[in-house]
């Protein structure tokens, strides 16, 4: 049986191995093919807006989200 995947923060290090899933997930980047400098600015473009995390498994990626807090003028809570 493998080990259960681990979620974390990612890191401009981490730009390289995201690229096949922005291919898959994006298509292209903005009409542009996805490369490891373009993963590593949209990282940097995301930093104090968002939080974006990686699940991994033994050093491979399998998956990432981007977590984005929006202020709201409704106070009821939502999903």
């Amino acid at each position: 049986m493998s080990k259960p995947p681990t979620c974390r923060e990612v890191t401009p290090a981490d730009s390289t191995k995201l690229v096949p899933l922005f291919e898959g997930f994006y298509g292209q980047w903005f009409g542009e093919p996805v490369t490891a400098q373009a993963v590593q600015r949209r990282i940097q473009q995301a930093r104090g807006t968002e939080t974006l995390v990686v699940a991994e498994r033994d050093g491979d990626i399998l998956g990432f989200a981007s977590l984005r807090l929006v202020p709201s003028l409704d106070s009821a809570p939502y999903a």
